[in-house]
């Protein structure tokens, strides 16, 4: 389409300015420029300087008549003065060097970034690493023997013997009541300073206290020899218990000393001699409690049941570690037991004591162990048993004189394949090819199956520190 004349004219009437002098341009209506680059931001030290006069009215007084050559030309002389003088030249930018500055510093910081992170993750990495064993289950029932000495080294096992004894003593109350006439008694020691011979003193041999009244054993004894140390004799000595000659009270003593009368009148008498070690006691006569033998019996059961338990829990605590006490492998016996009172003794109260002894035979649980691998058809130096509740022990027969048992084991035995877990640890560290950790898993015979894991799962490196490399087992 033609342009229109009208509107061109109306165009050109804006850009051309009146020919008068006295006409001004409408403030309404800026003369045309050309694009200019961007002024730089204002700055408080450098105010906008001001357009020259004669670089705006002065010269558009001067343009020549409109048309389209003088139009170019004007256009072109009111580009250079606008940005000649009038304006400053435009600074050359300061941003492009500190951009291109701070791109190259955060780029290498990114780059050390992403090192150091391989560095850590190849330092803090680990593999971690989960082992399932070969195992097996056999059905067993056999018979097995313990002894002290065995026989035969692997179907018998080696029994170790252990002994313990303990004793009680506690006291008791006379439950009897009669008219008695009681004697008195009390223990006493006797010395031999004679001779280095042991000197035999057969029952009721006399005791004599410095009042005169006699006393006499009811048991013999034999008194040790005398030591000679350098020609001078040191008395060895013995106790006994001795009794009143006759009932009643005024026998009844504290501590004193005592000669023997049957030695009156040879170089024995002064040799021999006695001192108490308690007081002379219980001597009565009329009606008085008196000891049964049903306090007899009464305190031998509480002195035993009491006693036995504490030495069970002893014994079986004694037991050392890797072996095993059977609890029908032991046997508990009476070694000695004393009561202060006899049935019949006129006494408010009597003391018991009581002296037992604890056998146990043990055996080693690898030896055990062993048995089972050799009967399941095993290899001991490939498996190892792993003890659980399926598997029972019976003691058949025992005899703790001769030193031996006669077992009976029956269930269901687990065994697992060994696996020397340090070495597999360092195969894996020294190998850097993960292509070759399934090979190595390989070499194991004890390995039925196996599954790794990398952390970070992203870096797929094998650790050169085994104790980066976590094991776990499973059956």
């Amino acid at each position: 389409m033609a342009p229109d004349p009208i509107k061109k004219i109306k165009t050109m009437a804006d850009i051309l300015p009146p020919q008068s002098k006295e006409a001004r341009l409408p403030a309404t209506r800026p003369l045309l420029k050309a694009p200019s680059p961007p002024l730089p931001p204002k700055r408080a030290s450098q105010p906008v300087r001001a357009v020259p006069k004669e670089n705006t009215l002065q010269n558009t007084e001067k343009r020549p008549p409109g048309n389209k050559q003088a139009l170019d030309e004007w256009f072109q002389k009111e580009r250079k003065a606008r940005t000649g003088a009038g304006f400053p030249p435009a600074p050359v930018s300061m941003r492009k060097p500190r951009a291109k500055r701070f791109l190259i510093v955060f780029g290498a910081l990114l780059v050390l970034l992403f090192l150091g992170g391989i560095g850590a993750s190849y330092v803090f990495g680990r593999m971690k690493v989960h082992v399932a064993l070969k195992s097996a289950s056999v059905e067993i029932n056999e018979e097995l023997r313990v002894k002290l000495t065995p026989a035969d080294a692997e179907m018998d096992l080696t029994g170790e013997l252990l002994q313990l004894s303990d004793t009680r003593q506690e006291e008791f109350t006379a439950s009897g009541k009669d008219n008695v006439k009681a004697k008195a008694k009390g223990t006493i020691t006797i010395y031999n300073a004679f001779d280095t011979k042991p000197q035999l003193l057969v029952a009721n041999t006399r005791f004599e206290s410095p009042d005169g009244k006699i006393y006499r054993i009811r048991e013999s004894v034999t008194v040790p020899g005398a030591e000679n140390v350098n020609g001078v004799l040191t008395p060895h000595s013995v106790e006994a218990v001795i009794y009143a000659d006759q009932p009643g009270p005024a026998y009844n003593k504290g501590l004193t000393d005592f000669k023997i009368p049957g030695f009156k009148g040879t170089p024995r008498y002064e040799g021999f001699y006695a001192r108490s070690k308690t007081p002379l006691e219980g001597g009565f006569i009329g009606e008085s409690l008196v000891v049964t033998q049903q306090d007899l019996d009464k305190a031998r059961e509480s002195l035993e049941q009491g006693l036995r338990e504490v030495l069970i829990q002893k014994l079986k605590a004694s037991v050392p570690e890797g072996f095993r006490l059977l609890d029908a492998a032991y046997e508990i016996t009476t070694d000695k037991r004393e009561f202060s009172a006899e049935a019949g003794d006129a006494v408010n109260t009597f003391t018991g004591k009581l002296t037992l002894n604890a056998r146990g035979l043990l055996f080693r649980d690898t030896d055990y162990d062993r048995f089972l691998i050799l009967k399941a058809d095993l290899q001991p130096e490939a498996v190892t048993r792993k003890d659980t509740s399926d598997l029972a022990i019976d003691v058949v027969l025992r005899n703790m004189d001769q030193g031996t048992l006669l077992l009976r084991t029956h269930g269901t035995a687990q065994f697992v394949w060994n696996l020397d877990q340090g070495t597999l640890l360092q195969r894996l560290a020294n190998t850097g090819n993960t292509n070759m950790i399934n090979d190595i898993f390989r070499e194991f015979d004890a390995i039925e199956r196996a599954e790794v894991r990398f952390s970070p799962s992203w870096m797929q490196i094998i650790p050169r520190d085994t104790t980066h490399i976590d094991l776990e087992i499973s059956y």
